[in-house]
């Protein structure tokens, strides 16, 4: 019984010490989007978004804009979209019966030089995928994804 009590007695011992010189434990947390950056390639009359995340290096295409009569549109299963203007402010739903949902898209003039373009998805609910903000030379100088809280999660 003694021989129980003093190794119980040890143990004790041996883990309280241990543990007051045991360094903290060092948790990384990352981004639960999975989105590493975005990029943005101008080719004359083009301007093409790229989405790079944390799980695949290679960046992947996610928007393709095309100039045509001083605006921007995209061209997804041969219908014109108008995604970016600076001189048409407009409200747009479009729908596609190959997409399995809608997406609606939102121009603003911000001031004299400065114009928004918001993308939504639609849903049950709209909720932002993309918005970008541009000069009256189509420079985009700012893009914001849907977090409106960056929110992180350990490995």
């Amino acid at each position: 019984m003694r021989k129980s009590i003093k190794a119980i007695v040890f143990i004790f011992i041996i883990n309280f010490l241990g543990g007051c010189n045991s360094s903290p434990k060092r948790m990384v947390y990352r981004q639960s989007s999975g989105i590493k950056e975005y990029s943005i390639e101008n080719k004359e009359d083009t301007i093409i978004i790229y989405k790079e995340t944390f799980e695949d290096a290679r960046p992947q295409i996610i928007w393709k804009f095309y100039k045509k009569n001083d605006n921007y549109y995209t061209n997804d299963f041969g219908e014109r979209e108008l995604i970016m203007s600076t001189f048409v402010t407009s409200d747009s739903l479009y729908r596609n019966p190959l997409k399995y949902r809608a997406h609606r898209i939102i121009i603003k003039k911000l001031n004299a030089s400065s114009f928004s373009t918001s993308i939504f998805m639609v849903d049950v609910n709209n909720y932002l995928s993309l918005k970008l903000f541009y000069d009256k030379h189509y420079k985009i100088y700012s893009m914001q994804n849907w977090f409106s809280y960056e929110t992180y999660t350990f490995d």
